[in-house]
């Protein structure tokens, strides 16, 4: 559970305060503290892939209770010069949070791999 500052304050659950978080979090897409909770690791789609730290709130939706899912988009580039590859290009994704005044809890799944893994 990574937590992101919420400085607004938003009103009783449901589609209204989904659309004045979705505005919250576009303001804040590049706040440094959010950045690692929006990042992921790529290396699903390459080795090679890493993320632009840019993202695209596509919007906000409300689930039930205090829990919401975020849409966005991850810009990411692999360049690898073996293979002839600079490539751009960008990934759909969601994660889930819960709104618990003055914070916002993100559910991120920590996927990083490690070499440790592959034995």
């Amino acid at each position: 559970m990574h937590t992101f500052a919420l400085t607004i304050s938003i009103g009783e659950p449901g589609p209204e305060s989904a659309r004045q978080l979705q505005h919250f979090l576009e303001q804040n897409r590049q706040d440094p503290t959010f950045i690692p909770i929006l990042n992921m690791d790529l290396t699903f789609i390459s080795p090679h892939a890493r993320s632009t730290n840019d993202f695209v709130i596509s919007k906000v939706e409300y689930l039930h209770d205090n829990t919401y899912v975020l849409y966005y988009q991850i810009n990411y580039f692999i360049f690898n010069l073996c293979q002839d590859m600079n490539i751009e290009d960008i990934y759909d994704t969601t994660i889930s949070f819960d709104v618990h005044p003055p914070y916002l809890a993100f559910n991120v799944i920590n996927a990083d791999r490690d070499t440790i893994d592959e034995f």
